[in-house]
C-alpha cells in the first residue's frame, strides 16, 4: 500500500498497516537513499543530503540499515501529517520505523518537508540543505529512541543535533539559528 499513489515514489506504510519488508543492504553496510519529490535547491540536496547523513550515522554508531530520505513539498507533507499524527499542515520532518522490532536492523522512511526547509533556513540564515540535513538528523535521532516532547528533552535533543552536525564539519545548525533576527 502506498501512501502517495499519485508519486513515482511513495514511503511504504508503517509496519502495523502491511507486510511489504524493504530490501536490506547485501553487504551489511548502512544504505541511505534520497528521493526528491521536489525540484531540488541550490546547492543541490542530492548526493549531499545522503551523504552527510550516512556519515551522521557512523557518530552514533548505527553502521548497518536502511534509510530512505523523501524530499516533500507542504502538500505532501501537509497529507502524511494528517494521516499519522493527525494534525493539519505541514511539519519539518517525519520518521517511519519499519522494524519488527528496535532490536532488528534499521529500516526507516524519513520524510522532510523543503519547503520548511526553504522557510526556516532564510530565517535562521543558512543554506537549505543545511536545514534539511538538521531535519534529518532530527528524523534518525528519533528512530534511535531520542525523544522532544518534554523541553528538557527538546534541549538535549537539539543540543546533540548540533553536536552531531559540528561533528561531521557542517556545525552548529539549531543554536546557531536560534541567535539569528
Amino acid at each position: 500500500m502506498n501512501l502517495f499513489p499519485d508519486l513515482s515514489y511513495a514511503l511504504p506504510v508503517p509496519r502495523a498497516h502491511s507486510n511489504r519488508r524493504p530490501p536490506s543492504p547485501r553487504d551489511g553496510s548502512l544504505t541511505v537513499t534520497l528521493t526528491l519529490q521536489t525540484s531540488d535547491v541550490q546547492p543541490p540536496l542530492r548526493r549531499w543530503l545522503s551523504s552527510k547523513l550516512r556519515q551522521v550515522a557512523e557518530h552514533v554508531g548505527l553502521r548497518r540499515g536502511r534509510v530512505n530520505l523523501l524530499i516533500l513539498d507542504d502538500a505532501a507533507m501537509s497529507d502524511l501529517h494528517r494521516r499519522y499524527k493527525h494534525m493539519a499542515g505541514p511539519t519539518d520532518v517525519l520518521s517511519f520505523d519499519l522494524r519488527e522490532t528496535p532490536k532488528d536492523e534499521l529500516e526507516a522512511d524519513i520524510a522532510i518537508c523543503l519547503d520548511e526547509a526553504v522557510r526556516q533556513a532564510a530565517r535562521r540564515g543558512h543554506e537549505t540543505r543545511r536545514e534539511a540535513l538538521l531535519y534529518a538528523v532530527h528524523g534518525l535521532l528519533h528512530l534511535l529512541g531520542e525523544d522532544d516532547h518534554e523541553p528538557a528533552a527538546r534541549r538535549r535533543m537539539h543540543q546533540r543535533e548540533d553536536q552531531l552536525l559540528a561533528a561531521i564539519g557542517v556545525g552548529s545548525t539549531f543554536a546557531r539559528g536560534e541567535t539569528a533576527p
